[in-house]
């Protein structure tokens, strides 16, 4: 048979099941509130040594699914392929992710008293800020336990260099004061620019992790410094 005869059938049979190949699944669902498509972004490329496929990696929302606003950067793997599989992620994979699970919702957490050991012996309570902010122990809401609702007002960025993984997102820090019938009154609100270390230190120094294997964690931080706290007169509980 000739070279021509075989491109010709070989041509003829790839058409043929071009068709299911368009109905293979290249999306799967993550959970109720995000899916990951892992479509080929280019054909994969076989050598002797070798097959290389690369894969989208993109996170997106179930309900609204929208077009990222950057593109991926190239990725760059070892020379020597020492390993049977190698496997890379950019930080497109985590930042699309942050953007799907920020545009759900997903990024809010809250920090009561429940969630803290009972035998740190520390309460999460009003008068714990009485030194940053004495009118909300004293006068407003005098020993009331709190709660803290951190959320992040925009997505946060994952940054992948030769230097190492930066990760620093902006959040908010929002304090309510529980009433006796169980609504939130609003007392200060954090922004946090920068660093969440800041409020870290604050709420690991006696509450989460004091200590692990007897070792301060915290040790060598240096002083805690704030960001200024901004008290908020609320005009009716928030639930």
């Amino acid at each position: 048979m000739s070279v021509e005869a075989v491109c010709s059938q070989l041509s003829q049979s790839c058409h043929c099941h071009s068709s299911l190949f368009l109905m293979f699944t290249v999306t799967a669902r993550i959970d109720d509130k995000t899916g990951i498509d892992y479509s080929l972004v280019g054909p994969p490329r076989a050598t002797a040594q070798s097959l290389d496929a690369d894969l989208k990696g993109e996170f997106y929302s179930l309900a609204h699914r929208s077009t990222v606003p950057f593109s991926p950067l190239p990725l760059a793997f070892p020379s020597d392929h020492e390993r049977m599989v190698y496997f890379g992620a950019s930080s497109y994979f985590f930042n699309t992710a942050s953007i799907a699970y920020h545009k759900a919702g997903a990024l809010v957490f809250e920090v009561t008293d429940a969630m803290i050991p009972k035998e740190t012996g520390f309460k999460l309570e009003t008068s714990v800020f009485s030194a940053f902010i004495p009118q909300v122990s004293s006068l407003m809401y005098p020993n009331m336990p709190m709660k803290f609702r951190l959320s992040a007002p925009t997505a946060p960025f994952l940054t992948i260099g030769p230097g190492g993984i930066s990760f620093q997102p902006v959040v908010d820090a929002q304090a309510y004061a529980i009433l006796p019938n169980s609504s939130l009154a609003p007392l200060f609100l954090l922004s946090l620019v920068r660093r969440m270390q800041n409020l870290m230190n604050v709420l690991t120094s006696s509450i989460l992790l004091p200590r692990l294997n007897g070792e301060n964690l915290l040790e060598g931080m240096g002083k805690l410094e704030h960001p200024p706290l901004r008290l908020l007169h609320p005009s009716g509980p928030a639930h």
